[in-house]
């Protein structure tokens, strides 16, 4: 068996195992005047990107999501630093498609997503809601009712199954701290989500800012149905090269 077999075998192996989510880790201050390659906006000039994300062609509520769709196929922490006040529309933030919904207000359609009203609207309800993207919008009970606009911080984590939303109230740098948070479950929550339109996705209509973003990803292996033949082969050559090892010193020895 050929020496070079084994590594060969041991890194198809490995690539296959360690197969994973196109979303990457990124963080944008929306400072530089157009944005991150992992993420793309409404249209060229609904946003303005000088420092921080605004709006400049404020109409309908519409959203900046990344260009990766499979963000559930990863663990992540997202983060994203934004500043509501008096006056303003809601901020809306979430996973899903990253487009708007025409029944519904402009709001983020089928996606699970957290909205934040202005203190003036709503009275201030934060709270997460779910839109299937086929008529049915649960929208969750109220965390908190927020009273006074700040800059503020809003933490979407996803471990395994888990999806939790944390907001991290008058906060705009330093250790995150939740004040609030909400976790489900996604096989129950939001099953009709998939690696094709399970997007990172923000936005509004007018008035709200946003500061900053990072985004940390994990992948979550995936095992391909080729890597155990591959893992059988590997072991099968090993023992070979042993085997033969034993026969050639068995056949040094004098007898």
């Amino acid at each position: 068996m050929e020496h070079w077999l084994i590594p060969t075998l041991i890194g198809i192996t490995v690539s296959t195992i360690l197969s994973a989510s196109a979303a990457v880790s990124f963080s944008e201050n929306f400072a530089g005047g157009t944005l991150n390659s992992a993420l793309q906006a409404p249209s060229p000039n609904y946003y303005s990107f000088n420092g921080p994300a605004t709006i400049a062609e404020a109409s309908d509520r519409s959203y900046i999501a990344t260009t990766a769709t499979d963000f559930l196929a990863a663990d992540f922490t997202a983060t994203l630093t934004y500043t509501i006040a008096s006056g303003n529309d809601s901020m809306f933030v979430g996973i899903g498609n990253g487009t708007p919904a025409g029944g519904f207000y402009g709001e983020p359609d089928k996606a699970i997503y957290l909205r934040a009203c202005p203190p003036n609207f709503g009275s201030g309800q934060v709270h997460v809601t779910i839109n299937n993207g086929a008529g049915s919008v649960n929208e969750g009970a109220t965390l908190v009712n927020l009273l006074s606009g700040a800059t503020s911080r809003v933490q979407i984590t996803k471990t395994g199954d888990s999806l939790t939303f944390a907001l991290d109230y008058n906060s705009s740098s330093g250790t995150f701290v939740a004040d609030y948070s909400q976790t489900f479950s996604l096989a129950s929550s939001v099953g009709f989500l998939d690696n094709s339109d399970s997007r990172f996705f923000f936005g509004t209509q007018a008035g709200v800012t946003f500061n900053a973003l990072d985004v940390n990803i994990t992948p979550v292996p995936e095992i391909n149905p080729l890597v155990p033949a591959s893992l059988m082969l590997v072991g099968a050559v090993t023992w070979q090269r042993r085997r033969t090892g034993r026969l050639n010193t068995d056949a040094a020895e004098p007898k």
